[in-house]
């Protein structure tokens, strides 16, 4: 063996320690990398898994002529709200309040359907109907009514006087 062939095979070793240390660190580096994306991955998964809803929720309620504001509710959990549908059958142009109730006792909504309250507090929603009309309004991240008491209730008023019509309230939305 010449001078020559024994440097370019310890080159040629060398080389190949090189690619050799060179993929067993890029192997390593894949079994390392992934796992705080999978972590990440499995949190990211964890919070959709809550946000689901648990149950849909509607309901409708009618506001009628010289009445005291009216509350509802699925009573438990969280309600968000996805929509409200107003329609108001008076001739003239009526302002409807959506608050949250907080005079009610606790385990009740309603009694026979509805409870007269008037006291409130937020998230309240404000909204003027015109005369027979129907407004509908879309809430693409939900208003959220967290229980108040132990209750989740929403409660509505008309503010203005009524002259002898009605006005209704659609709810829709989800609760957790």
């Amino acid at each position: 063996m010449t001078h020559f062939d024994q440097s370019t095979s310890a080159r040629s070793r060398s080389a190949r320690w090189a690619v050799a240390g060179l993929c067993i660190g890029t192997a390593l580096a894949g079994l390392c990398g992934p796992a705080p994306a999978l972590a990440a991955g499995g949190i990211k998964a964890a919070f959709v898994e809550v946000a689901i809803p648990a149950r849909s929720y509607n309901e409708s309620v009618v506001l009628s002529p010289f009445g005291s504001a009216l509350s509802f509710g699925p009573l438990s959990g969280v309600l968000g709200i996805t929509s409200l549908t107003v329609t108001n059958f008076d001739g003239v142009a009526h302002h409807v309040i959506l608050f949250v109730p907080q005079n009610l006792p606790r385990g009740t909504c309603r009694i026979n359907g509805s409870t007269p309250t008037t006291d409130g507090s937020g998230p309240a929603t404000s909204i003027l109907v015109q005369p027979r009309s129907t407004i509908h309004l879309a809430f693409p991240m939900p208003m959220v009514i967290n229980p108040f008491n132990g209750n989740t209730c929403v409660a509505a008023r008309v503010a203005t006087l009524f002259t002898g019509a009605s006005v209704r309230i659609d709810v829709n939305g989800i609760v957790n």
